[in-house]
């Protein structure tokens, strides 16, 4: 009858927008896979921005941190205390306009035994000076 017609071309266009929806995910899966194999040294292949963003966060109680890769390599390098005073500008969509401070400072890195980082604390590692490696990640909070 029609109306079984009906109701099984509503199922089965439920069930299509269901496998649409799974396509998309799917889809999304496989371009970080590609992009994994693509680019082998992104921080997300090699854990190097996992393991800083978790350090940064140990030295905390209760606020929002972030570990942000320093360039610590020739060119147009910053110090860490630049790189936090920087987050201002790209943080209002985040959590809104407000100032950060570098509190800590990272070297995340490989060797020949592993994973390996290097504690600069704030003292010396935020205000590490430009363009020489050092730091590769500087942890910054808000600092209002």
């Amino acid at each position: 009858t029609i109306a079984n017609q009906t109701q099984v071309i509503s199922e089965l266009e439920g069930t299509v927008k269901a496998l649409s929806l799974r396509l998309d995910e799917v889809t999304a899966n496989v371009n970080v896979t590609e992009n994994f194999i693509a680019n082998p040294g992104t921080a997300f292949y090699n854990y190097l921005d996992e393991i800083a963003q978790a350090s940064c966060s140990a030295l905390t109680s209760s606020y929002w941190v972030w570990a942000v890769p320093r360039n610590c390599g020739p060119g147009n390098g910053m110090t860490c205390d630049q790189v936090c005073a920087s987050m201002g500008q790209s943080s209002q969509d985040e959590i809104g306009v407000g100032s950060f401070e570098c509190f800590d400072a990272f070297h995340v890195s490989r060797s020949a035994l592993g994973l390996r980082s290097y504690r600069y604390l704030r003292q010396s590692g935020c205000s590490w000076r430009p363009n020489h490696c050092g730091p590769n990640y500087c942890c910054c909070k808000r600092s209002d």
